[in-house]
């Protein structure tokens, strides 16, 4: 746990700009930082930040770290690469070129799966991305 403090304290303090910490280190700092206004057990927040991060933040603000830890084990997903659907699915789904959309879409679905609003298979994902976001081929 020693580790964690040191990078709380480096977060509170808000030093990173009078040390040389490396990319890496300013980066957990930044994180940090911005978790510590967010709800800690929290899906999105688990997802997008991680569990080292929120466990640092969540110590800070007195959560329980097993609480934590255990709410990002029960996560559907834990990064966009375990969506049961690719960017070429997509693509095919709405009949468009790649672009820009295809994040968006990406981030729609991940926030669905992650509150269970949808499961996470090809077939409810590509049902979803057809009545929203129109497109008929199905692959």
């Amino acid at each position: 746990m020693l580790v964690v403090n040191i990078l709380l304290l480096r977060a509170l303090l808000n030093v990173s700009s009078k040390y040389p910490f490396t990319k890496s280190e300013k980066e957990l700092i930044k994180n940090i930082n911005i978790v510590l206004d967010k709800n800690n057990m929290d899906p999105e927040t688990l997802y997008r930040y991680g569990l080292y991060v929120n466990s640092v933040a969540g110590e800070m603000k007195g959560i329980d770290i097993t609480k934590i830890t255990e709410s990002y084990n029960n996560l559907i997903i834990k990064n966009r690469k375990e969506l049961d659907i690719d960017s070429k699915t997509i693509i095919k789904t709405v009949n468009k070129k790649a672009g820009p959309y295809i994040n968006d879409i990406f981030n729609d679905l991940e926030n669905l799966v992650l509150y269970r609003r949808i499961k996470n298979n090809r077939e409810d994902l590509v049902e979803y991305i057809k009545k929203n976001y129109g497109g008929a081929n199905e692959e």
